[in-house]
């Protein structure tokens, strides 16, 4: 196998394993080795190798001398901090997308603001939210930005499922929906009705409360309080 076929192995392993903690077939805390990673996908360890590297670098594993490697186990800190760098990449996305996109080119977001404001399965919902949030990057008329979200947007997005309190208040927030029906959410489409308008500065306080989801700013406080009295007793 050559080094272009482990990487684009490597980054099939990311994703399923993405996956798998999203659907919580792997949890915060949990034992991992590069050789059960090799296994459990049914690849040799150069692949997995690499992958095992990355999640590491994203700090989506944890590696120490006693206890092996395990999956991250995020404190709200962690996940703030990661969303505060995508809502400043994002936000920086508005203002060129404002400024250089036509007006057909910001319309062309409608129809994934639409999707991505409804739920009919979780999963589903993830990937039309990714599909609108990335082409936002795209009409910012910037490589790197498009680049940079392409490939952070799943190491973003996982983040918050390695925090249990974090998604706990994430599951509170998704529509509880049954086969078959849909719900609506919003968000989207009034980022884009904004963009539409070249409102940047309305348009990136919007999306400020459409990352930053509401309460996750009073867990932070209270976990810093926490940490602090902690220290304050040590």
């Amino acid at each position: 196998m050559d080094n272009s076929e482990s990487c684009d192995f490597a980054e099939l392993i990311i994703e399923r394993m993405i996956r798998m903690i999203s659907e919580g077939a792997l949890a915060p805390g949990e034992q991992i080795s590069l050789r059960m990673m090799a296994q459990m996908f049914g690849v040799s360890t150069q692949p997995a190798s690499i992958a095992f590297k990355m999640l590491e670098s994203e700090k989506l594993l944890v590696t120490k001398k006693r206890s092996g490697t395990r999956i991250a186990l995020l404190s709200p800190e962690d996940v703030w901090d990661s969303m505060q760098l995508r809502l400043a990449v994002e936000e920086k996305a508005v203002e060129l997308a404002c400024r250089y996109a036509t007006d057909e080119e910001l319309a062309s977001l409608n129809p994934l603001a639409e999707n991505a404001d409804r739920i009919v399965h979780v999963h589903e919902a993830i990937r039309h939210d990714d599909n609108f949030h990335l082409h936002l990057c795209r009409l910012s008329k910037s490589p790197a930005i498009f680049d940079y979200m392409r490939r952070q947007m799943p190491f973003f997005r996982v983040r918050s499922y390695l925090c249990p309190s974090i998604l706990a208040i994430g599951k509170s927030l998704v529509p509880q929906v049954k086969e078959g029906t849909v719900a609506k959410i919003r968000g989207h489409q009034k980022i884009t009705s904004l963009l539409c308008q070249r409102k940047a500065e309305r348009a990136k306080k919007l999306l400020n409360t459409h990352i930053c989801v509401k309460g996750i700013g009073q867990l932070l406080s209270e976990y810093r309080s926490q940490q602090s009295l902690r220290t304050w007793e040590v």
